[in-house]
């Protein structure tokens, strides 16, 4: 009521609403005002060689419409692309094979995966986190294969201290540094 009489008119009735889940868009999806947007995998948030040039031939095609936004998970969203651009940019996310689908980002785990930036960045850095998470969930995805779960969507965060700048409290599989090398490890989130 404080809102409405705040802003002088009346509110719609709230319209039902579900999470069904806790990770970032990947792929296409379109909006009510017609224009669509594009999620993309940046791991560990890191734009790297040919995907840094893909996207960057994305921005020009883009220019005086469309956008950029980063995720609190670390990945990027191509926003606001009209529908006749829309198929220029799926030629360069191909071209430069970007991951935007759930095909083309590996697994769950990797497509959920998030660290801080830690040794040797960090001066509060205990132990490795942004450059040693792939190699562990390349590991752990072998073991995901065995078990049928390469598709699940399991979210695991790494930070190499304990002010957990990676958030791995919020992760299904966390891992705080103690030491290099040496982890607490937290499972559940």
């Amino acid at each position: 009521e404080q809102v409405e009489e705040r802003l002088g008119k009346r509110l719609e009735p709230a319209r039902p609403y579900a999470f069904t889940s806790r990770s970032d868009l990947y792929g296409w999806a379109k909006t009510d005002d017609s224009l669509w947007h594009c999620g993309c995998l940046v791991p560990i948030g890191r734009v790297k060689d040919h995907w840094r040039t893909g996207l960057a031939k994305i921005a020009e095609l883009l220019k005086g419409g469309g956008g950029f936004r980063m995720t609190c998970n670390q990945q990027v969203l191509v926003t606001d692309i009209p529908e006749a651009k829309k198929a220029a940019v799926q030629k360069l996310l191909d071209e430069y094979k970007i991951a935007h689908t759930p095909e083309t980002t590996v697994s769950g785990m990797r497509r959920n995966m998030v660290a801080c930036v830690a040794l040797p960045t960090c001066p509060l850095a205990f132990a490795e986190a942004e450059r040693y998470l792939p190699t562990l969930v390349e590991r752990l995805e072998s073991v995901l294969e065995r078990c049928g779960l390469r598709d699940q969507d399991i979210v695991i965060r790494m930070t190499g201290c304990p002010n957990s700048c990676g958030r791995p409290s919020m992760a299904e599989i966390g891992f705080i540094g103690k030491a290099p090398g040496t982890y607490n490890m937290y499972l559940g989130g």
